[in-house]
């Protein structure tokens, strides 16, 4: 019994040393994994930094041209882009219309006529009938400005027949109504004592009458 109490003795003494090495061995990890949450630390502040530097990078994009509009892509995948459109420079000359001089007097020097035209619009229908008849297609506008100029046709030489034979069929294109309204706009006689019968004339007889003022 003795020879065993110094071993018991003996193993009381032991153990304290294992707790001291347990000690020892925690204080030596402790260190590690503070440098380890250190570590952690540092490579979230370089993603924050990262993250920080990602917009600036989207800035520095260049922006893209003007000219060059980019449309949504189609289906083929190809890009559109937007077509420019032309613009005329505002600084290119208008030309006039010219009004060649005729036999008669300026509609402008005929206080009747000049009244008439007064009383009606730039896009009153009987003034377009008279343009076209007189000068063709022309801007509604301008209309009563190129009519007031107007003395009388000035046919081509050799070509009197023909030009008069396509104002006739312009004449005849019109109502009989119509007919006689552009005719009372440039105050065109059409009463039936004006006429050699003494009858009230028909579409061919005032349409012989216009072309003679004409």
């Amino acid at each position: 019994s003795e020879e065993e109490n110094p071993k018991e003795e003996e193993s009381k003494e032991e153990e304290p040393k294992d707790d001291k090495a347990e000690v020892d061995d925690a204080k030596e990890e402790k260190p590690k994994e503070d440098e380890a949450m250190e570590d952690a630390k540092d490579d979230d502040a370089k993603d924050d930094d990262a993250k920080e530097e990602e917009p600036e990078e989207e800035e520095k994009a260049a922006p893209p041209k003007e000219d060059s509009e980019i449309l949504p892509p189609t289906r083929g995948g190809r890009v559109r882009r937007a077509v420019k459109k032309y613009e005329p420079s505002s600084d290119s000359p208008k030309k006039e219309k010219t009004i060649p001089k005729g036999k008669g007097e300026k509609l402008e020097d005929i206080p009747r006529i000049v009244a008439n035209f007064k009383d009606i619009t730039w896009s009153d229908p009987h003034l377009y009938d008279l343009h076209s008849i007189v000068f063709g297609m022309g801007k509604k506008k301008e209309f009563k400005g190129h009519l007031l100029q107007f003395s009388g046709l000035v046919y081509a030489k050799g070509n009197e027949e023909a030009e008069q034979d396509k104002l006739k069929s312009k004449m005849y294109k019109l109502k009989l109504g119509d007919l006689k309204a552009v005719m009372d706009l440039v105050d065109i006689d059409r009463s039936a004592d004006s006429f050699d019968d003494g009858k009230a004339p028909g579409k061919e007889g005032l349409c012989n009458r216009f072309l003679e003022w004409l």
